[in-house]
């Protein structure tokens, strides 16, 4: 469970449906760095990374990589699984990651760490090993350094704050996971790898739902008062980040009726399945057919 999951579940899209609004976006701006194929959120995840990475190198904020350090930890209660060589495999991307020159492009050795936090990331959300230790070919390279040159890095440059990879305390916990991209002063920022530049309403569900945790728990753990009022999309294909106020897309009066149901509908899916989780889920999963073997694969 999580709040992407809760988002997409009938009973709170049949509220959200009347309270939130997508304020849309137009004119759209153009694809600059097309899809070359492969797995995108493969690519997205990596390049969520490589961004978050390189606005901690600009601008001296702590990138973390929480959700892929999550995997090796939960690798340890599996038995079929090297522990170990997951653990190695992040410590090297982070030490990889923390030794580029990110602040000027981003190498080679930089993008391979990149896809391999993806794969442990997306072992931590999914339970699936498809991508873990996996080489990426030389279009998804090309790909996601083409990504990162049109960054326009000085949209990101904060004021006061800028959080990479924010989660909201309890919040967070009693949604079952919730972190979001970038927290730049009041703004909550999400990153979409996606391949057209349109404002959907499940973006908009989702970075109000963040704000509505962030306002009520706060933001890693800080007990400071926080009030983000602005939410925003950064379009990686097109380089442009679109910001919206947070009164375009729900009514303060409205706020914490669904900050209720949000936590009321997390409550019933934790009975409901007993609180599972995704990579645990995975370990009941007969062994001959996930036994892994971490070692760096074409």
């Amino acid at each position: 469970m999580s709040l992407s999951s809760l988002l997409e579940s009938p009973e709170v899209v049949a509220v959200l449906r009347d309270v939130i609004r997508n304020p849309g976006l137009a004119p759209r701006p153009p694809i600059r760095v097309p899809s070359l194929g492969g797995s995108p959120s493969r690519m997205g995840t990596a390049f969520d990374y490589a961004l978050r990475f390189g606005l901690g190198a600009r601008f001296r904020a702590t990138a973390r990589a929480n959700v892929a350090a999550g995997a090796a930890f939960m690798a340890m209660f599996d038995p079929e699984v090297d522990d170990e060589a997951l653990s190695r495999l992040y410590r090297n991307a982070v030490r990889a990651l923390s030794r580029s020159p990110l602040r000027k492009h981003l190498t080679r050795a930089a993008s391979v760490a990149c896809f391999d936090l993806a794969g442990l990331d997306l072992l931590r959300r999914t339970g699936l090993y498809d991508d873990v230790g996996r080489t990426p070919t030389s279009v998804e390279i090309d790909e996601i350094h083409a990504l990162y040159a049109i960054v326009p890095w000085e949209e990101f440059r904060p004021r006061r704050v800028l959080r990479l990879n924010p989660t909201f305390g309890s919040g967070s916990e009693l949604l079952g996971g919730a972190d979001a991209d970038l927290l730049v002063d009041d703004c909550l920022i999400d990153i979409k790898t996606v391949k057209e530049s349109k404002l959907h309403v499940d973006y908009v569900r989702q970075l109000v739902g963040y704000a509505l945790l962030a306002n009520a728990y706060g933001v890693d753990g800080s007990r400071a008062q926080i009030d983000i009022r602005r939410l925003g999309v950064y379009f990686a294909r097109a380089g442009a980040v679109h910001r919206f106020g947070m009164e375009e897309s729900i009514a303060r009066a409205d706020e914490l009726h669904v900050l209720r149901h949000l936590l009321a509908q997390a409550r019933r899916e934790r009975n409901r399945i007993g609180a599972r989780d995704p990579f645990l889920d995975a370990l009941g999963v007969p062994a001959a057919s996930r036994r892994v073997s971490i070692q760096r694969r074409a």
